[in-house]
């Protein structure tokens, strides 16, 4: 079911997100001699630049089913293609590199009515391939522990999650009320970065949502 009385909302958290995110994707840029301080113990991460992307389409990553199991029962649509951009700098010669665009995917929660519109669970997965693992390495450490005054300040409530990936966390933006709807999960595998959003505008057990994330991370 489409929703079209909460649109608005949707919209501003969904903008809200995507601001912050491509704010710390300039910052990220704008610090790539930065030294990575990144404590990492998983065996073989420092192994290989040149790893194979491993994820091409995001809404080939998880289906419905794995969704529906994942958030205790909740039922989605198909997957609908989202806003993804590319990991390469505007002017550069891998600006054209197909290879480092990222794909992105929604997944509304069916509904029936309009007060289960506001309280639906729906989940967004990105992907976003870097030109090697050091640089995927570098992007994690800048979200994580950002570099400017104006990061800092949009980033908070960094909480690490063992056992998902090549290194994960979850992470809160201060984005106009937006962080009280949405729970995101960033999961480095390789020289990609996955990241799961489950955005509710009511109600969200931030605890749960957390769990739910998580254990469909484990998957990937």
């Amino acid at each position: 079911m489409k929703k079209p009385v909460i649109i608005g909302v949707s919209a501003v958290v969904v903008i809200a997100v995507v601001g912050v995110g491509a704010f710390l994707l300039t910052q990220n840029k704008s610090n790539d001699t930065v030294a990575n301080n990144t404590s990492e113990t998983r065996a073989g991460q420092n192994t290989s630049d040149s790893l194979a992307k491993k994820y091409t389409d995001a809404c080939d990553i998880f289906t419905k089913e794995e969704l529906s199991a994942a958030f205790g029962g909740r039922t989605y649509g198909d997957g609908e293609e989202g806003i993804a951009f590319t990991t390469a700098s505007p002017g550069t010669a891998d600006y054209d590199n197909e290879d480092l665009r990222g794909s992105a995917c929604d997944y509304d929660q069916e509904t029936d009515s309009i007060e289960a519109m506001r309280t639906s669970l729906d989940i967004s997965v990105k992907v976003d391939t870097y030109k090697d693992v050091s640089t995927a390495r570098q992007f994690m450490s800048d979200i994580r522990d950002p570099q400017t005054a104006e990061g800092q300040e949009a980033v908070n409530d960094v909480a690490a999650v063992n056992g998902v990936g090549d290194e994960a966390f979850f992470v809160k933006v201060n984005a106009g009320g937006a962080e009280d709807k949405v729970e995101s999960l960033n999961v480095r595998v390789g020289r990609q970065i996955i990241t799961l959003d489950g955005t509710q505008l009511s109600g969200m057990d931030h605890g749960a949502v957390r769990a739910s994330l998580t254990a469909l991370a484990k998957k990937l």
